[in-house]
């Protein structure tokens, strides 16, 4: 009878068959023998699973504090600055997406979206800056922390909406405590550790190209496919 062995590497499952000649189904009768299945759990090293890196969670403006203890509308600009001040470095679009309850909507429209431009011009003008990829954080801001997402919260960020310092922070952090650990394992890893369930294939793009660029910094580097933080 032969024996077939799944291997679950670091939510890969491989099968092995150690039987050649196992036929198939279609001709085998009613009384074959199934083959017996052992599953063996191989994630190496050890160090990858469940560590805990140290991690902040994920911290949100929510709910918005609209009203203010006159009764009184607070103005835009205070309620953008109190979600930028708290969840920073936050993505533009995250950002008008947030706010737009303020405005009497439920999504970010172009409306909400120039609201929100209308106050960085005119009322945060030198107090905050947005990046080319249209991260915004008050000015000179550059304690970058990695954060994951709240088990009482399930507010759960897009891989757009994780800016590209903190996704390295992230892979830096969990390389170092993880050795021997490959690319593509850390990148499964650090799905996991932002709450993805999935590593599709945007998410891997948006790491892999975090990672090169670490590379070419001279931030990590590689040793027998291993990945090494540099000193």
């Amino acid at each position: 009878m032969g024996r077939i062995t799944v291997n679950r590497t670091l939510g890969r499952a491989i099968i092995e068959s150690e039987d050649n000649d196992v036929s198939d189904s279609s001709d085998s009768n009613a009384d074959a023998v199934m083959p017996i299945i052992e599953i063996e759990e191989k994630i190496e090293p050890s160090e990858f699973v469940d560590k805990g890196y140290g991690f902040d969670l994920y911290k949100r403006a929510y709910p918005l504090n609209i009203i203010d203890e006159d009764g009184s509308t607070r103005e835009g600009y205070d309620i953008a600055w109190d979600i930028i001040s708290l969840e920073q470095p936050i993505h533009f679009e995250e950002l008008c997406r947030r706010i737009a309850p303020a405005y009497g909507r439920q999504k970010a429209t172009s409306v909400v979206r120039d609201e929100v431009k209308h106050i960085f011009r005119y009322h945060l003008k030198g107090m905050i800056t947005e990046d080319k990829n249209e991260f915004v954080r008050i000015k000179d801001f550059a304690d970058v922390k990695v954060r994951v997402p709240n088990p009482d919260d399930d507010y759960l960020r897009p891989i757009t909406y994780i800016c590209n310092e903190e996704l390295a922070l992230a892979m830096k952090t969990i390389a170092q405590h993880s050795f021997g650990i490959t690319p593509d394992d850390l990148f499964i890893v650090t799905t996991r550790e932002f709450g993805f369930k999935r590593t599709g294939e945007n998410i891997i793009y948006s790491l892999r190209k975090v990672y090169q660029q670490m590379l070419k910094n001279e931030e990590v580097t590689e040793v027998d496919g291993k990945v090494q933080v540099m000193s």
